[in-house]
């Protein structure tokens, strides 16, 4: 898909997809705050952190890319 195929599918959402870009980087901070303070703690942390960080994070986000993607091009709705 082109930038411009992807301007025009996505054009009458301007608000929705500021709010949801919003809530993505609101929850990411969130989400890296706590995982930081949770890796300081010794011996236990890092590797608490290392399979959250590194799988459930990216997949959060490949899974709400998919969401924008079913919704605006595919023309799919979220019932």
């Amino acid at each position: 898909m082109t930038l411009d195929g992807a301007w025009k599918a996505t054009g009458d959402s301007t608000l929705t997809l500021v709010v949801l870009g919003a809530a993505t980087a609101l929850f990411q901070f969130i989400l890296q705050y706590l995982f930081g303070a949770i890796a300081l703690i010794p011996m236990v942390g890092p590797p608490l952190v290392f399979i959250p960080s590194i799988l459930i994070l990216p997949l959060v986000n490949a899974s709400i890319l998919s969401t924008m993607y079913g919704v605006f091009v595919e023309g799919r709705s979220l019932n």
